[in-house]
């Protein structure tokens, strides 16, 4: 457990947000390549959330092992973001979580029956 940090459609952002981050939520196809090669070398798996919409801003990108890319329907992923801001994290950009695996349940509880797929890694 340890803190989880909320990083929506703003990689650029990733480095000072990921201080003392034990995970992420990373909103957005692009910031989520993005913040989770960033994240990547910092040791911090994710949990992204996505829906297709990938612009192809970066390639070859790499996903810390355990982390865990949720794919939804199209436009899901702003809202299931918002409702993941506003629920888990208080419109806070960090909250303290017990476990990786409790805030996976909470995020995917969230996102319901917009999962189209996830991939974990």
């Amino acid at each position: 457990g340890g803190k989880v940090v909320m990083i929506d459609h703003a990689a650029e952002h990733c480095f000072e947000l990921a201080v003392d981050a034990q995970f992420a939520v990373t909103v957005g196809d692009d910031t989520t390549a993005i913040a989770g090669d960033i994240l990547y070398r910092f040791g911090v798996p994710i949990i992204g959330i996505t829906d297709g919409d990938f612009d192809g801003l970066s390639h070859n990108t790499k996903i810390y092992p355990g982390s865990t890319i949720l794919r939804l329907r199209s436009g899901h992923d702003d809202i299931v973001g918002r409702r993941i801001s506003e629920e888990l994290f208080g419109g806070k950009n960090a909250v303290t979580f017990d476990t990786y695996e409790a805030l996976k349940r909470k995020v995917m509880d969230i996102a319901g029956d917009s999962i189209i797929s996830f991939v974990h890694y």
